[in-house]
């Protein structure tokens, strides 16, 4: 009777160690990609100052893809925004910004970068509008049709605006 009750230890023993084992791989492969994401967020940033701005979008899509719906993915998803939006990108692209920040407002919203995604949102917003009543009025401004001696061959008179809110090109003749 003592040898079964030793055995019954043994085995719970054995049990024990094999879920610390097992728990502990779990854990240092956790670490493992927490510190690749951390370290592909530092050299985004790092690109980011040196003006590597495709660079530093791929190492922020790289930490929203590894993190999944985890922090630091809404970090990662603000700076992209950041790169969309930086005045010295030459790939510069206002909406995609706006895309970026309103993704980051909309699926992180108790985060820090949520609310602050919240705030670009919106001035980018108001640049963009802004931006666009400036074209329009200097299109208008600048419409052969409200200078004389020139008329639009076509139906109207009117000044015409294409989808992108820049001045179409359209066909003018000189009036003699």
């Amino acid at each position: 009777m003592g040898r079964e009750r030793a055995r019954k230890g043994q085995y719970f023993y054995f049990c024990l160690a094999l879920l610390v084992l097992l728990s502990n791989c779990s854990l240092s492969q956790e670490s493992i990609r927490r510190r690749d994401m951390q370290d592909a967020l530092h050299a985004g940033n790092q690109m980011l100052v040196a003006g590597d701005f495709d660079g530093s979008l791929r190492a922020f899509e790289k930490v929203v893809v590894m993190a999944g719906a985890r922090s630091p993915a809404d970090v990662a998803a603000y700076k992209s925004g950041l790169v969309y939006a930086h005045p010295n990108n030459p790939k510069r692209d206002l909406r995609k910004a706006i895309s970026a920040f309103s993704r980051v407002a909309s699926s992180y919203p108790k985060s820090d970068w949520g609310e602050q995604a919240k705030i670009w949102v919106e001035v980018l917003k108001e640049t963009e509008d802004s931006k666009e009543k400036l074209e329009e009025q200097l299109c208008r401004s600048m419409c052969p049709s409200r200078m004389s001696g020139w008329s639009k061959m076509g139906i109207s008179n009117d000044c015409v605006l294409s989808r992108t809110r820049r001045c179409s090109r359209v066909r003018w003749k000189r009036v003699e």
